[in-house]
């Protein structure tokens, strides 16, 4: 499991502060989170607010919550961890697992050299 896999549940919270872009009370997200069928009591989102807590990907301060990272930095943060766990860290592992070990072609490869050289 890798440092940053959360629960389709916690995702879902995280995906709602991000669409916010601001702090967010959890009494408001109790209610949202209802109004979409969830039926959770405090101590439910207490907990999966722990649990984002722990991983770092939230902060909390006297009911409120706010994302500690942008949804590209965390994407960005998910997108090392299974390049480090998965494939040694390296990218050409990742590139070799993606294509099968089979030739790229012609358009993957000029992708590929933009990126790299930055345009």
């Amino acid at each position: 499991m890798g440092k940053y896999d959360v629960s389709n549940t916690e995702r879902q919270i995280m995906e709602y502060l991000w669409d916010r872009n601001t702090t967010v009370q959890t009494g408001e997200l109790l209610s949202e989170f209802n109004s979409r069928g969830k039926n959770w009591k405090a101590q439910t989102l207490n907990t999966l607010l722990i649990r984002l807590a722990e991983m770092g990907l939230i902060q909390r301060q006297r009911g409120k919550v706010t994302p500690a990272y942008s949804r590209q930095e965390y994407n960005r943060r998910v997108a090392t961890d299974i390049l480090e766990r998965s494939y040694q860290g390296k990218l050409k592992n990742f590139i070799a697992a993606l294509t099968g070990g089979s030739q790229i072609d012609d358009a993957l490869y000029a992708e590929l050299k933009e990126m790299i050289e930055g345009k």
